[in-house]
């Protein structure tokens, strides 16, 4: 399988926030950006947590491996996640 990332711009109450979605080596993972430093275990934004984190509870084949990353396990899985990120993408009118 071949190596791929892609970002979704995520319009979540007015705000865009960015989410990358990235596979390696066969696994793909979810991300989305940490504080940076010391704190990579806070989220950047506690607003694209808190919208992001209890959608992929839901979702079986998602397991949270971080504070801001999820490996996604299943094709199914994948798939729903990409239909969430791309049915709240942001699009320029």
């Amino acid at each position: 399988m071949e190596d791929d990332h892609l970002n979704y711009d995520v319009n979540i109450n007015g705000n865009l926030y960015e989410f990358s979605l990235d596979t390696y080596d066969g696994e793909t993972y979810l991300s989305i950006l940490d504080a940076g430093g010391l704190a990579d275990a806070i989220p950047k934004y506690g607003e694209q947590y808190e919208w992001i984190e209890p959608r992929l509870a839901k979702i079986p084949g998602i397991k949270q491996t971080w504070t801001t990353r999820w490996h996604i396990q299943t094709p199914s899985a994948l798939k729903k996640v990409k239909a969430l990120l791309k049915k709240h993408e942001f699009h320029e009118e």
